[in-house]
C-alpha cells in the first residue's frame, strides 16, 4: 500500500476515490459503489454512482446506510453488479485508488470480482484512515490513537459538511446527500486530499 504523502508524484495514471456501502461488514455484497476519477491535478475528470441489486443485507448494515433490499431494487433499477463489472474494471484499471479503511473496501471488491471470475487486484492503494490517524492524533478510551472516522478527518480539516454537500451533489445529481451514502464520503475524500495537499501534510508533484 502506497503513502498519501507522495501519491502525486506518480508519473502515470488518474486516480480514483471510491467508497462502497455493503451488505455486511464481511463479503457479502456491495449495494452502492461511487467514484470520482481525478487527473494528477485533482481536475475531476468523472464521477459515477451504482446501487446494485442484493439477495440480503443485514439488519446491522442497513441502521448504518438506510439501504434495504426493497429500495435498492429501486433504486438500482433491477441492475446487478454483473451489469456494470466490466465498466467499472475499465475505470479501476491500473489506476490509483484511494479510499477510508480502503482494505474493507478493497476486499469487497476482490470477493464481487471472483465471483465473475476476474481477479481484482492493485498495488496502488491508498488509506486516508491510516494515512491520518497520527495527523489528527484522536486518543481513544485508553489513550491510544484512534483510526479516524471519515467525519473527524474533515474536521481536523476544517471542510464544512456543506461544502461536501455541494461537491457531492455537484459530481452525483441532486440526492440527499449524508454520511453513508458512498456519494458523499467519495465527495469528503476528495476534499480531504484536497485540503490535505494545500496544507503540505500530502506533496505537490514536482512534475
Amino acid at each position: 500500500m502506497g503513502s498519501l504523502r507522495n501519491i502525486f508524484h506518480q508519473r502515470s495514471g488518474n486516480f480514483v476515490f471510491f467508497d462502497t456501502e455493503t451488505t455486511d461488514l464481511y463479503p457479502g455484497q456491495i449495494a452502492q459503489l461511487s467514484y470520482m476519477v481525478t487527473d494528477q491535478n485533482l481536475n475531476t475528470l468523472h464521477a459515477k454512482n451504482f446501487y446494485f441489486v442484493v439477495k440480503q443485507i443485514s439488519s446491522g448494515a442497513s441502521r448504518v446506510n438506510g439501504l434495504t433490499t426493497k429500495k435498492l431494487l429501486e433504486l438500482s433499477g433491477g441492475k446487478k453488479f454483473d451489469d456494470y463489472y466490466m465498466e467499472i474494471h475499465s475505470d479501476f484499471h491500473q489506476q490509483h485508488l484511494v479510499a477510508h479503511n480502503i482494505k474493507f473496501d478493497m476486499k469487497f471488491m476482490e470477493t464481487e470480482f471472483l465471483r465473475r471470475g476476474i481477479k481484482f487486484s492493485n498495488n496502488n492503494c491508498y488509506c486516508t484512515m491510516g494515512y491520518f490517524k497520527p495527523i489528527c492524533a484522536i486518543n481513544n478510551q485508553n489513550g491510544n490513537l484512534k483510526n479516524p472516522k471519515l467525519s473527524e478527518v474533515l474536521d481536523f480539516f476544517q471542510v464544512p459538511e456543506v461544502e461536501v454537500r455541494d461537491l457531492a451533489v455537484q459530481a452525483f445529481g441532486e440526492f440527499d446527500a449524508k454520511f453513508h451514502d458512498s456519494r458523499f464520503d467519495v465527495a469528503a475524500l476528495y476534499l480531504i486530499c484536497k485540503r490535505a495537499t494545500e496544507a503540505g501534510h500530502i506533496e505537490r508533484s514536482i512534475g
